[in-house]
């Protein structure tokens, strides 16, 4: 897990994120005007599916669900707080409300079908047991599904403890109706054994780990 200086500009951001295209997350991250630039373009498949632009030290995350098509109510505007890269993912955390258990996230991460997805949180109490709503998007989503629509819940199993076990839950991709696609870079960590954030070891396999994600670092 990687864990660089936390971006304060979008030309740290965009170094931050170029490695991304060798872990196959995107094609390409790149501005959109070498001379003059606005935004990051985060390119798959021919597709735009992720820009960021900064104002000062403020992030705006702005998925794309089809072309030219923004995913309404998934992205985020907020300074960082935290964040880091894994090979399977990338996670940023934002303590925009001034209290520790209060954060906005947003997540990007490899798929099953192979495309890269983002999930996003906000207004979440940490260590609580509590169902954390989850807002995942993708490219080529059916934004009419109720899994869209309304997010998509995972019950957490700790307050204020860990438990004798770490338990990783899937998250699922909209898509289409009846799809079984899911995120394999990211997942839940509904239940934890270890509450430190870093780099742990959870079933044999490598995953960057902070509050309640654990996202694949191999």
């Amino acid at each position: 897990m990687i864990i660089p200086s936390i971006p304060t500009t979008l030309a740290e951001m965009l170094n931050f994120l170029q490695p991304t295209v060798q872990d196959g997350l995107f094609d390409s991250v790149a501005y959109d005007d070498a001379d003059t630039p606005t935004k990051i373009v985060c390119t798959q498949g021919g597709n735009t599916i992720l820009e960021i632009t900064a104002s000062g030290s403020i992030f705006t995350f702005n998925p794309y669900v089809a072309d030219g098509i923004a995913a309404t109510g998934r992205g985020m505007t907020t300074p960082l707080s935290s964040c880091f890269r894994c090979k399977g993912g990338v996670y940023f955390i934002s303590n925009l409300k001034g209290a520790p258990e209060y954060y906005y996230r947003f997540v990007i991460a490899k798929t099953s079908s192979g495309k890269t997805g983002f999930i996003k949180l906000s207004n979440v109490q940490v260590n609580t047991e509590a169902a954390l709503r989850l807002y995942p998007t993708c490219y080529g989503d059916n934004t009419s599904l109720n899994i869209y629509t309304n997010g998509y819940c995972i019950y957490m199993n700790y307050y204020n403890q860990t438990y004798d076990r770490t338990v990783l839950s899937k998250i699922p991709v909209a898509g289409e109706n009846g799809s079984t696609d899911y995120f394999t870079g990211c997942f839940i960590r509904s239940a934890f054994q270890f509450a430190e954030t870093g780099v742990q070891s959870i079933g044999g396999k490598s995953y960057g780990c902070s509050d309640c994600f654990a996202i694949l670092d191999e």
